[in-house]
């Protein structure tokens, strides 16, 4: 669905096992209609009777009992933050928003961003931004464990979900648990995800636009 981001050996790989997928399954779960859109269109042997929509979703008593905020006093985060929390892929989008907080930054408006996620092979282009612009506002935690990814939700200001491209994306349910406002791509599943949620949109890749949002 993203071939900039893959070989085209991965590729290759990837749609040959797609199409014998499409081509042997009995029914397939997507978790928005935008994939499966996607699905009919990529493969023609699927009818729509085979795929069912199942929206993904969060025990909402794990994201809002039991919060204990004492967890994040190890990484002394400040008051008032944003929070983005994706592994680091490039479809992720990071850049986007450190080149926003750069934007007001340079009118004199500091703005606190923590991430969160895995670091994969696009992690040193993320650090690398942050250290070369020298982002001390900027607090990349990696992979944490569960509870204080909670006491991160329940401390933040708001959330963004920055993706270029996604099936789906939890950090909004997550971030709807917890009653925060959420700051999204405007990309199909996004779009369709915010029938139900207050979500301001910005265009994926439009640093300019995000930078002013976030002022707003």
């Amino acid at each position: 669905h993203y071939p900039q981001f893959f070989s085209r050996h991965d590729l290759k790989i990837r749609n040959f096992t797609f199409e014998n997928t499409a081509k042997y399954i009995t029914y397939i779960q997507a978790s928005t209609h935008f994939i499966k859109k996607d699905l009919l269109r990529h493969f023609k042997k699927l009818n729509e009777n085979q795929i069912f929509v199942v929206n993904e979703g969060v025990d909402k008593k794990k994201f809002t009992q039991n919060v204990e905020l004492s967890f994040l006093d190890k990484y002394e985060l400040p008051d008032k933050f944003i929070f983005y929390p994706a592994q680091l892929w490039k479809h992720k989008n990071h850049i986007t928003i450190l080149k926003a907080i750069n934007i007001l930054a340079a009118k004199g408006r500091l703005v606190n961003l923590v991430l969160t996620g895995e670091e994969f092979s696009y992690n040193r282009t993320v650090t690398e931004f942050i250290s070369n612009n020298k982002m001390k506002n900027v607090y990349y935690l990696g992979k944490v464990e569960f509870d204080i990814l909670k006491a991160i939700y329940a401390k933040s200001f708001y959330v963004i979900s920055a993706a270029l491209y996604e099936s789906s994306s939890l950090t909004i349910y997550e971030a709807a648990a917890f009653g925060k406002p959420i700051l999204a791509s405007e990309i199909p599943c996004h779009i369709e995800q915010s029938r139900g949620f207050d979500i301001k949109f910005f265009e994926a890749e439009n640093c300019s636009k995000l930078a002013k949002l976030i002022e707003y």
